[in-house]
């Protein structure tokens, strides 16, 4: 089964940012071809690079979010492997995510990464602010566009029911 997030409003923005960033090394390719100027070279380099790494994210901004239950498990996107969640047993909780990133995308609202709290280390999958907790094996936060049939479905997989569902 399969669970949308809402569109994030975040890569709406990144096509300035990329272009922005770009403009140095553009400026710069001129330079760089009338004779060796190691400074520029770097900075030249150091700017592609970021804009090549800014590229890298804001295709991922485009892509729609997507949070499978299979066989008992909640599989989360992430940047490199996807993460799995076993839900037998596993606690739901509607509410309100926060923390700060320890490695990741965070571009509010778009989250994508590890984040902490005050009760230690999350994995983050969401385009809004609030969203659903998983603490299973792993404790995840996620943002369904459909909270109650998202919880419906984690329920059915196993997972306990919260006791504060709102949508």
């Amino acid at each position: 089964m399969e669970f949308d997030a809402p569109p994030s409003t975040a890569a709406a923005w990144m096509p300035a940012l990329f272009a922005i960033t770009l403009l140095p090394f553009a400026a710069l390719l001129p330079i760089l071809w009338s004779g060796p100027a190691s400074a520029l070279v770097v900075i030249a380099g150091v700017a592609l690079a970021l804009s090549l790494l800014l590229l890298a994210v804001w295709r991922r901004l485009k892509q729609p979010m997507r949070y499978q239950i299979v066989r008992g498990s909640l599989i989360v996107p992430a940047h490199f492997q996807p993460v799995r969640v076993s839900l037998a047993n596993a606690r739901v909780t509607v509410g309100p995510g926060s923390g700060w990133r320890v490695a990741g995308t965070a571009i509010p609202p778009f989250l994508l990464g590890t984040f902490a709290d005050r009760h230690g280390l999350f994995h983050a999958a969401a385009t809004a602010e609030a969203g659903v907790w998983v603490h299973g094996d792993r404790r995840v936060f996620v943002s369904p566009a459909d909270t109650p049939a998202f919880v419906t479905a984690l329920v059915d997989a196993g997972a306990n029911p919260p006791g504060n569902l709102q949508s």
